[in-house]
């Protein structure tokens, strides 16, 4: 008898467990969690999926947490909520305020330094070929010339 493999129903979320509380899943938050894992051009936040939420009921309302499960096994706290604070784009775009990997370099000055560069590069080519090819030409066509 042929058995069937075992398919998962997607309806059905099973809670996850990381630190001993529960990871925030909802049917209804899978296009922010996708948006937090996979980017949002829109906005420039690039993702990553290493991030998750808990949520935490308080008196004053729920706290939300985002941590990231980092490549040496530890979790770290990335961001965290006031209590009754809404948990949607902004979140978002808070990140992309504080993101390490964007923010330890200014593209920009970058860009511009990469094109210094190549300016001086082409000025240098230039000047070379003036010096190695055109000068000595010019200076035996005026000597020819009589001046």
């Amino acid at each position: 008898m042929l058995t069937q493999p075992h398919v998962p129903n997607p309806t059905i979320v099973t809670p996850e467990w990381r630190g001993g509380r529960c990871v925030w899943h909802e049917s209804v938050a899978d296009w922010f969690i996708d948006k937090l894992h996979f980017g949002d051009s829109t906005i420039g936040w690039e993702g990553d999926p290493q991030l998750y939420v808990i949520a935490e009921s308080t008196p004053a309302g729920t706290v939300w947490e985002l941590w990231r499960h980092e490549e040496n096994g530890h979790r770290s706290l990335v961001d965290k909520s006031k209590p009754g604070y809404p948990f949607d784009e902004r979140v978002l775009v808070r990140l992309c305020q504080i993101d390490k990997r964007r923010n330890e370099r200014d593209l920009h000055l970058e860009v511009v330094a990469a094109n210094a560069k190549l300016d001086d590069e082409r000025q240098a080519a230039r000047d070379e070929y003036i010096a190695e090819e055109v000068a000595p030409r010019l200076q035996r066509a005026l000597i020819h010339e009589g001046f």
